[in-house]
């Protein structure tokens, strides 16, 4: 073998083993390359598996937090609806108490209760005045005493404290509640001149007050007043009261249709006869409110009607000629009454 031969032998033999070098270091990077993408396909699954984890988990929290939340507002709400029924249970058994109280303290043995009831400017409070001279009852108008004590010219009688309650009432614009008209009913009752008998102009005037009043006190006759709407309407428009004593005039003059109302004119005009006081038109007397009046008068007091005469102790008197209806009135009532 020449030197050529060997060399080129030789080379081959070296070739054979670099290349069989290489192509196993290529396997091997294959491997590894293979490897490696295995690693990144594992990883890929396992970042992705973790984001599924966290989906589960947020899902999962979001709905306990939803959960609670909405517990809660449950909670909430059931807590206020018994804090009402406990409230309202209180109110009912104060009231009860104050009935219980008002009982024992109110009613009188002997003692008669009438009732003057009609519309607004109907003319109870002048027939309140012909009967007490009669029957010698007690006049209580609980809008008369509640103007009273808005004035300060209140009786002794009266606690201070209710007093000082009614006025914050009033100068908030608010309605003075049952408690209070029952208050001044029972310290009126108090008074001597309610020892034989009262009464009552303006009150009740809705079927909660009625309710009330049937518990504690017996109603001996009620006294419908009645009058035409037109010329009830004319009346009230003419109405002047005091604003010192809170005696009533009526200027208006009718004679038409069968009736026959003469003015109750003051001696001296826009001057009380009793106590030389200012005569005015109430707030209540002027046009824009009296049909408003009316109309809480047919809503709220005038269904009371028909449980008075359910009671059998209605007398009707359909006004035709004012103050000189009055002995017909006063023959009805005696029938009724121990007088």
């Amino acid at each position: 073998m020449t030197d050529t031969q060997h060399l080129q032998s030789k080379f081959s033999r070296n070739n054979s083993r670099q290349m069989e070098k290489t192509s196993q270091l290529i396997k091997q990077d294959k491997r590894k390359q293979k490897q490696l993408v295995l690693k990144l396909i594992d990883y890929k699954q396992s970042i992705q598996k973790n984001e599924f984890n966290n989906r589960i988990s947020t899902s999962n929290f979001k709905r306990k937090e939803s959960f609670s939340f909405g517990f809660w507002i449950s909670f909430l709400i059931s807590y206020v609806k018994v804090r009402v029924i406990i409230s309202l249970n209180k109110y009912i058994l104060d009231m009860k108490n104050l009935i219980i109280r008002y009982a024992a303290s109110i009613a009188k043995p002997g003692q008669q209760f009438l009732v003057l009831f009609g519309a607004p400017g109907v003319g109870k409070g002048t027939f309140a005045k012909l009967l007490i001279n009669d029957t010698k009852f007690n006049h209580i108008s609980t809008g008369d005493e509640i103007r009273k004590i808005l004035k300060g010219n209140t009786s002794k009688s009266f606690d201070p404290k209710l007093i000082a309650t009614i006025k914050d009432i009033v100068a908030k614009g608010g309605l003075v509640s049952d408690e209070i008209v029952m208050n001044i009913l029972q310290e009126k009752l108090k008074e001597p001149e309610s020892a034989k008998g009262v009464i009552l102009d303006g009150f009740p005037r809705t079927l909660r007050q009625l309710d009330l009043y049937e518990k504690i006190l017996p109603t001996n006759v009620v006294v419908n007043v009645t009058l035409r709407a037109d010329i009830l309407l004319e009346k009230l428009a003419a109405r002047r009261t005091c604003v010192g004593c809170g005696t009533a005039f009526n200027i208006c003059d009718i004679n038409r249709d069968g009736y026959v109302m003469e003015p109750l004119n003051p001696k001296k005009e826009g001057i009380c006869d009793a106590c030389g006081g200012k005569l005015v038109v109430r707030d209540d007397d002027k046009k824009e409110v009296i049909e408003q009046r009316m109309k809480e008068y047919e809503e709220k007091t005038y269904p009371l009607l028909d449980r008075y005469r359910a009671m059998g102790v209605v007398i009707d008197l359909e006004v035709k000629r004012g103050k000189k209806d009055y002995p017909r009135l006063w023959d009805l009532v005696k029938q009724k009454l121990r007088v």
